[in-house]
């Protein structure tokens, strides 16, 4: 699936260590069980000598991270939204290079207008794909999970709290709802009166907020249901889910909290069997609790001990995966609701040849005694590769041994074409 065009393993190897571990990194995220998403991005280049300028344009397809139809900035450049959708990229292994579709909206005849001034036969297409969890932080302008920490548990969280630590906490070996061994398990050690697991430090105002967690209870012995409670200064305001029966599988509990009063704390009590007290032995994982304002549990944003704009991860220009580029090589379709054109690589176009030269096995192609030739010798020969007596009879031959007659039968020749085409050894 690599190309001229594309970078290799070892293209990313020779360019630095940071850029391939950019790229190493890349492949792991996307092979997780709950990858970060793809964003694709589109930059359209018009050629100075065709179009009069190299003017780029850039543009992504979907939706910003906000869910509306916004710019997307990627390595400090913006992006705008536009309609627009691509295929055939794909490799067939069969030799044949693909030759992409890109179809723009047409919406208002918008696109028609531009083309009618300028047709962008000739201007390079490059498609650029990266993760969310990459792309610049400016992306990110709102924080909605209002928690200082979120599924590490660490920082302002404590285990067991006022009531002690009735808990033995340790990594979990189950894989947590984004991929990651990142969630914590706990098994009790003691019956307690709450269940209380987890206290969040966090001062937040009079008002009605969401939370919620992601629980998951392992099938045990002589528990058949459990439920969450959410207790906000010692029982002052306090929220309830419903009972689960659910085992074996994550689990996001979420419920609405009504703060009456400036809280400092908040905790989290699991309760086995309709609210019984936790036993000793009763096991559970937790990952990902969420605290935001409203009444519905949105999409979970995870708040590490450092807030960096981009909830998903850490802002990486170098992580994206092998560049595309091609070339517009003509319009296929126009319509009132859409254009159409069809992509080609950039050494794929017709009438051009590449490397520009022809192939050929036997006649060398260089001028004699050019720079590419390179012979500056006083040894004359004549197109029969016969010795001479002036440099007005030396005329090369332009055959290999014209080559050997004057640089020597076993050095390195500058033969300016290819002996080896056609040539077959059995």
């Amino acid at each position: 699936m690599t190309t001229a065009l594309h970078y290799s393993l070892p293209d990313y190897w020779n360019s630095g260590y940071a850029e391939y571990d950019s790229f190493v990194n890349i492949y792991a995220e996307i092979h997780k069980v709950s990858p970060s998403a793809v964003i694709e991005l589109f930059e359209l280049q018009l050629n100075t000598t065709i179009h009069g300028s190299n003017t780029i344009y850039r543009y992504h397809a979907g939706t910003d991270i906000t869910g509306a139809n916004g710019n997307v900035v990627w390595a400090g450049n913006t992006y705008q939204a536009l309609p627009i959708e691509a295929d055939g990229f794909e490799y067939s292994g069969t030799g044949q290079l693909p030759r992409p579709k890109i179809r723009v909206s047409n919406a208002l005849g918008t696109i028609s207008a531009l083309i009618l001034v300028t047709p962008l036969e000739g201007a390079k297409v490059t498609r650029i794909r990266t993760l969310v969890r990459y792309i610049d932080a400016v992306n990110f302008s709102t924080r909605r999970n209002l928690l200082s920490t979120t599924d590490n548990f660490t920082g302002s969280w404590a285990y067991g709290a006022a009531l002690g630590s009735f808990f033995t906490v340790t990594s979990s070996a189950i894989y947590a709802p984004d991929g990651n061994l990142t969630a914590l398990q706990f098994v009790s050690t003691a019956t307690t009166s709450q269940g209380l697991f987890l206290r969040a430090s966090q001062s937040q105002t009079a008002a009605t907020y969401n939370i919620s967690i992601y629980i998951y209870v392992p099938a045990q012995t002589s528990v058949t249901n459990w439920s969450v409670v959410y207790d906000a200064q010692d029982s002052a305001d306090q929220a309830t889910t419903a009972v689960q029966t659910l085992f074996n599988q994550w689990v996001r509990v979420s419920i609405p909290i009504t703060y009456t009063a400036t809280r400092t704390f908040l905790d989290f009590n699991i309760r086995r069997n309709g609210g019984a007290p936790s036993a000793a032995g009763f096991t559970f994982h937790a990952w990902g609790a969420q605290l935001e304002l409203g009444t519905t549990a949105t999409t979970y944003q995870p708040i590490g001990t450092t807030w960096s704009q981009n909830p998903y991860g850490t802002p990486d220009i170098t992580a994206e995966f092998p560049r595309e580029v091609y070339v517009i090589d003509r319009k296929s379709a126009e319509t009132r609701d859409v254009v159409e054109y069809e992509l080609s690589a950039v050494f794929d176009l017709a009438g051009v040849r590449a490397p520009r030269r022809q192939c050929v096995s036997n006649i060398c192609q260089w001028d004699y005694r050019s720079a590419e030739c390179s012979y500056t010798g006083t040894s004359y020969f004549n197109e029969n590769d016969q010795s001479v007596g002036s440099l007005g009879q030396d005329v090369c031959g332009k055959r290999l041994s014209s080559c050997k007659v004057r640089f020597g039968a076993t050095a390195q020749l500058p033969f300016g074409s290819y002996p080896g085409i056609g040539t077959y050894f059995t």
